[in-house]
């Protein structure tokens, strides 16, 4: 993600926040403590090989969008209107990006609404609590 990284910091775009999505999945979406919902209208498709994994490991949606990516690599949080443009630089270096969702005053949430899935405040804490 390095190139896209570097050509939006280039082209000066109004980028408020960058997030991997790796171990946790989609619930990385959701970092910061503050009450907004993070509202996600579009996914990727599913690797084929994340598709095996949930559907032999017995997943419903929650857990598996929850432990894995599911195809998701890199968010992009912007200012109001400029995704559109992120996407295009995104294009013109030869990667695939799509407009997935926004961000939103209200509860802290991460809502998929294409599986149907909601991860509540509590969900979303990712700190790992180390034994004393």
């Amino acid at each position: 993600y390095v190139p896209l990284v570097a050509a939006l910091l280039e082209r000066e775009l109004p980028i408020t926040y960058i997030s991997h999505i790796t171990g946790h999945g989609l619930l990385k979406l959701m970092r910061p403590s503050r009450p907004l919902t993070y509202r996600i209208s579009r996914l990727l498709p599913i690797p084929e090989v994340l598709s095996f994994l949930v559907r032999e490991a017995d997943m419903d949606s929650h857990a598996a969008y929850s432990t894995f990516n599911m195809g998701c690599g890199y968010a992009f949080y912007c200012s109001p209107g400029a995704g559109a443009r992120i996407v295009a630089v995104a294009a013109e270096i030869g990667m695939e990006a799509m407009l997935a969702g926004h961000v939103e005053e209200g509860p802290r949430q991460v809502i998929l609404e294409p599986v149907d899935v909601h991860y509540r405040d509590e969900e979303l804490e990712l700190s790992v609590e180390s034994p004393i």
